[in-house]
């Protein structure tokens, strides 16, 4: 099959285009697994040396696609920028046109590859650049408020509080009829204050490392914030308790939800300080006879051989504060919660003890905790299956 044949022009730019795409280095035309496969789905097909890739195949490619986006080996979004560029003066359609017909000229980027242009609409921004310098404060944009992204209206507050004499400049210069009262300032100053621990929460269990038992504490500390009467809630005590509702009707069922009541009694930052009083008690309760319902299931099998000693739940510290989140937090883990039915098991009585605990610091890691206090003493686990033993036949 000559070079020139359509089918093996198509051969052959399927081949750059999958080197380019997969990120293959070039000399992946002279692997050998990859030239079996090709003489396998067609065997006319000659595949072309590794310097005509380069010099003729791949400039080729560069012509007609040029992308600056991609993704990695694990699957994580990559981008780079193609250009940059400060633009100063008028911000008019025929200036930003310009510009960007300078750009695609500098890239060899023809106007017919170019689908889509993104502005930001704000054609006052390099005022504001302006005023920002001349008070020496830092440049920064304006957030805008995104309908489908509650936290975007905490940014938008927020960037707004932060410029505020700079929109006071910008206002008095341009003689704007219009500008926020001091009573608006302050409604504003409110709002961001009580959304500030939405924010936090969001971006804490939003992380890479969050876990299950992180729901409950969150729901019960926003809860306690939001019921909070301060001196501070003039004018926003309607949206407080929107928040309020909207906040107990979404999580309505958390408590109730095995994976969430579990893990987070499992949790030694957590335990059983933070439920409300008419679900810990039932929380512990169902944890507790599945550990009953496991121990005597390892006593039974203890008599053939040694089973596997269950965990060591013994750890005191004491929690740290480092925001007024954190306050709560600690605020709510040294309360006493109310006390759940007493069961006679080994296990049970290991659990009372772990619950009876003071949490560990909410900024240590559960998981650590578990795997320094994953190992038992033998004799106590002993004891425990003589006990469960004991228990069953009585």
């Amino acid at each position: 099959m000559s070079r020139d044949n359509p089918r093996a022009v198509k051969i052959t730019q399927a081949i750059i285009e999958y080197i380019a795409l997969s990120d293959q280095p070039l000399s992946e035309v002279e692997n050998v697994g990859f030239l079996h496969l090709l003489h396998v789905l067609e065997p006319r097909y000659d595949v072309p040396s590794r310097r005509y890739m380069t010099d003729t195949e791949l400039p080729k490619l560069h012509d007609s696609v040029l992308t600056s986006q991609w993704i990695d080996e694990s699957f994580t979004p990559q981008r780079a920028i193609l250009h940059a560029k400060q633009f100063r003066g008028s911000h008019t359609s025929q200036a930003i046109a310009h510009v960007f017909e300078e750009m695609l000229q500098t890239w060899g980027i023809p106007k017919t590859s170019v689908h889509v242009v993104l502005r930001d609409n704000a054609k006052n921004m390099s005022r504001l650049e302006d005023i920002q310098g001349q008070l020496n404060q830092p440049i920064k944009r304006l957030q805008q408020d995104v309908q489908t992204r509650w936290n975007s209206t905490y940014y938008m507050l927020q960037s707004l509080i932060e410029q505020k004499r700079v929109l006071g400049v910008y206002v008095s210069e341009h003689e704007l009829p219009d500008y926020l009262t001091a009573h608006q300032w302050a409604l504003m100053e409110k709002t961001v204050a009580i959304l500030a621990p939405f924010e936090e929460l969001t971006k804490k269990v939003s992380s890479y490392d969050a876990l299950a038992s992180d729901v409950v504490p969150a729901v019960t500390v926003l809860v306690r914030l939001l019921n909070r009467e301060t001196d501070e809630d003039h004018g926003v005590k309607t949206m407080k308790a929107t928040l309020l509702a909207a906040v107990k009707k979404r999580f309505s069922d958390v408590e109730t939800n095995p994976l969430y009541f579990i893990s987070t009694i499992l949790d030694p930052r957590y335990k059983d300080r933070f439920f409300s009083n008419n679900t810990a008690p039932e929380a512990k309760l169902h944890l507790k006879q599945e550990l009953q319902m496991m121990s005597r299931a390892e006593a039974e099998g203890s008599r053939a051989e040694a089973a596997e000693p269950p965990a060591k739940l013994f750890l005191k510290a004491q929690a740290s504060t480092s925001s007024s989140l954190d306050t709560v937090f600690e605020e709510i883990a040294k309360e006493q919660p109310q006390a759940a039915q007493p069961l006679a098991a080994g296990a049970a009585i290991e659990l009372d003890t772990y619950l009876g605990e003071a949490p560990i610091p909410r900024e240590d890691s559960p998981l650590k905790y578990w795997g320094v206090n994953k190992i038992s003493d033998e004799e106590s686990y002993q004891q425990n299956i003589e006990e469960d033993v004991e228990d069953k036949e009585n």
